[in-house]
């Protein structure tokens, strides 16, 4: 494949012209972002090492020090042909065996779990054949240390980084994944992401269960070719997979299709990551048994909640308490994504959102409003039913531990600390000429608007107005927020209480899915470090787009990195 490179602009404006005008122009979708389809990932000659400069360096001693390295690889994930794929690949240099954990036959991985306190060192090198950079999902860190596109955070082929920070955080479920300007989504896809599980003494003290009884489970959906390969944004999908972000048609959990967990009886702790492109999940049990929620993205709630089903966007995590107590050896059970409504056409101005969309604006709710356009290929839309994962009881009884009444999660900020309750820092989700934007704005490298410099150690009220016809997952680094408000003009629609009561907006968050028609209210406030951070949608197509932008912490002062 002969690719051609193209900047942001030059993208944006092939897009805004429109697929028959790609045609015309003789251009195929990948060509334009190179690498989606025929890559031979495993022939790239890699470039002259790239040295980062001698500042990057740290005379702390690291309590946990990983050797990581992103490299093209195979996998065995479906019977014949193994898969190309990305992975990173990790080795232990400092620390317990159990601050390191494989997924075994897997590309997916590694578990890094550290405790609140320690200090973290991942050495990482590049081996791949295009530019990358690791972000830690979740944690509050140095900016120097966030992945950020630009500059020296960017490690180029055959380069290195050392990534290195503490572990200020309470127990949370963290992720990291690499975060490359214009490609995030193709090495997400295609293997690069791992967990990143934090332990405090908080959370031990609430008796849950801990070792191999705290199972993380990764879900992704993916499409594969006839010869076992991935297949991503080709032929008559690409434009409108770019658009509404990319669905595939088999589901996978840690890396695998139809996945088996084996349980003995007793309690477990499941925490299901949503690692999809743009796909959103509506997850119970087959045969109706409640959820019970520990926690949320950013640690444990302050009590257990129930729910008959919850809603995971990507990027979000739910962390769930299960009894298997009493079910037979052999008992399958199964957990489904159900069906939801991906065909919400309606008035999207009027009401909360006082004309500012302005007209009828048909289409879906969660993005499947697209999906008429894309008939012939095979994916599975946006809304569709079918079955996850299945948990199968074997072995041993375990003795069952009891659900905690409450969790001890972190109180939460109170709305009246903030320093603009009556003037909340407001973030329109909008599109204009086929182009995904944040006020207006698309992604600039260096670029920080008047209204993205935010005041350090300061309460903020934030809003999020969606003024799209699809939802939006918007992440905001190095923090986590509270959810305090949801309106919509869309409230007394069957179909969008259906899904909001899925979702759990209790406890801390770093990534909340913004429905059509819809303002959600949040609790801000960086502490620790100031410098430049991103916010933008977690459908990652939509941040390739530009649906992600700067923000500078602490009034454009430096950022407090690590000497």
């Amino acid at each position: 494949m002969s690719a051609k490179h193209v900047s942001r602009r030059d993208f944006l404006g092939i897009v805004g012209l429109g697929a028959a005008t790609l045609a015309a122009k003789g251009m195929r979708v990948d060509q334009v972002f190179p690498g989606l389809d025929d890559v031979p990932l495993s022939v790239h000659p890699l470039n002259k090492p790239f040295l980062k400069p001698s500042a990057q360096q740290t005379s702390a001693v690291p309590d946990v020090e990983i050797n990581m390295r992103a490299t093209p690889t195979f996998a065995p994930i479906l019977p014949g042909t193994p898969t190309q794929v990305l992975s990173y690949q990790s080795t232990l240099v400092k620390g317990k065996p159990s601050n390191l954990i494989a997924l075994p036959d897997n590309y997916l991985g590694p578990i890094i779990r550290v405790h609140q306190g320690q200090r973290l060192r991942v050495n990482f090198t590049n081996a791949l054949p295009e530019d990358t950079t690791v972000h830690f999902h979740g944690p509050c860190i140095p900016s120097n240390m966030g992945g950020h596109p630009h500059g020296v955070d960017v490690v180029h082929p055959g380069g290195t980084f050392i990534y290195e920070f503490d572990i200020l955080d309470r127990a949370s479920p963290f992720w990291f994944h690499p975060h490359p300007d214009m490609r995030t989504a193709f090495q997400v896809y295609y293997g690069l992401a791992g967990l990143c599980l934090i332990s405090d003494d908080v959370e031990a003290q609430a008796g849950l269960d801990t070792g191999e009884y705290d199972i993380p489970l990764v879900i992704q959906d993916r499409t594969f070719d006839s010869n076992n390969q991935f297949v991503y944004l080709s032929g008559g999908m690409g434009m409108m997979g770019m658009m509404q972000g990319f669905l595939g048609n088999r589901i996978l959990v840690n890396g695998k299709p139809d996945y088996v967990q084996s349980v003995a009886p007793g309690t477990y702790r499941l925490r299901l990551y949503n690692g999809s492109n743009a796909r959103n999940y509506r997850l119970a049990w087959q045969d109706g048994t409640p959820l019970m929620v520990l926690g949320t993205d950013g640690g444990l709630l302050p009590k257990p909640v129930q729910r008959n089903y919850v809603m995971l966007a990507p990027a979000e995590r739910i962390d769930l308490w299960v009894d298997f107590t009493g079910k037979r050896e052999g008992t399958e059970l199964v957990m489904q994504s159900l069906p939801f409504p991906a065909g919400m056409g309606g008035m999207m101005g009027g009401g909360m959102m006082g004309g500012g969309m302005g007209g009828r604006m048909g289409g879906s709710m969660m993005g499947g409003g697209m999906g008429g356009m894309m008939a012939g290929n095979t994916m599975m839309p946006q809304g569709a039913a079918f079955n996850v994962f299945k948990v199968r009881i074997e072995g041993a009884k375990k003795q069952p531990l009891t659900l905690p009444k409450t969790l001890v999660g972190t109180p939460q900020y109170q709305l009246r600390d903030a320093v603009n309750i009556n003037s909340p820092r407001t973030i329109n989700l909008g599109m204009q000429r086929m182009v995904w934007t944040l006020n207006g704005r698309v992604f600039e490298m260096e670029a920080i608007a008047d209204d993205e410099y935010i005041p350090f150690d300061t309460l903020e009220v934030w809003d999020f107005v969606n003024y799209t016809m699809i939802a939006h997952p918007m992440h905001i680094h190095n923090i986590q927020f509270n959810i305090i408000e949801r309106q919509s003009s869309m409230s007394g629609s069957s179909d969008y209480q259906t899904i909001r009561s899925g979702f759990v907006d209790e406890g801390w968050k770093d990534t909340v899915l913004v429905l059509p028609g819809e303002r959600v209210r949040l609790l801000v406030k960086f502490l620790t470090y100031s410098g430049m951070y991103m916010y933008h949608c977690h459908i990652l197509e939509h941040e390739v787009m530009g649906m992600m932008r700067n923000l500078m912490v602490g009034e454009g002062t430096h950022s407090m990195d690590m000497p």
